[in-house]
């Protein structure tokens, strides 16, 4: 398995919030290897990232989603089909530069209209968070796959097992 290694910083925050100590020297930044995904199966993924407690990035995971073609264009974003096949879903949009107590501010929206401000320019600060994707679509349109990676998921077989809420969250925004 080939391997190379990436710089990487921890913003102030988050080095407070999650109590990050770089290499043990109080750091905010280090290196993490970057690996490809068709060369990082589950036991070598376990064996040298999880049970280490290292991170990784995995590039490549996402090449083979739907989301990852349908979803995009050479240009960028891929309005219409968002538009065409999700615009009456109802959304969370985190309003990043307003605070709500010790939050973003979040306002319910259809995705439809998300979509024509952020198509018009005018969705600076928005961000699509929390969007049960797919429990609302997970039976007539597939976005993506889980990695093997991440397939063990506890909470989801629970939320599965139980028919209660579910812990697969589409995000975007501008």
């Amino acid at each position: 398995m080939s391997s190379h290694r990436t710089t990487w910083h921890v913003p102030q925050g988050y080095q407070e919030v999650f109590g990050i100590d770089v290499n043990g020297k109080g750091g905010t930044g280090g290196e993490v290897d970057r690996v490809s995904v068709r060369e990082l199966g589950y036991e070598a993924f376990t064996k040298r990232y999880m049970a280490e407690n290292l991170p990784v990035l995995i590039s490549g995971i996402t090449q083979t989603w739907n989301a990852y073609k349908d979803w995009r264009t050479p240009k960028g974003v891929n309005f219409g089909f968002l538009r065409e096949r999700f615009a009456g879903s109802q959304v969370c949009i985190a309003m990043c530069g307003e605070r709500d107590f010790s939050d973003q501010r979040r306002v319910d929206m259809k995705f439809a209209d998300f979509l024509k401000k952020w198509e018009k320019g005018d969705a600076k600060g928005l961000y699509l968070k929390d969007w049960h994707f797919f429990r609302e679509f997970g039976s007539k349109y597939k976005a993506y796959d889980v990695p093997p990676y991440f397939q063990d998921d506890w909470m989801n077989q629970y939320a599965d097992a139980s028919n209660t809420d579910d812990y697969r969250f589409v995000y975007m925004g501008p």
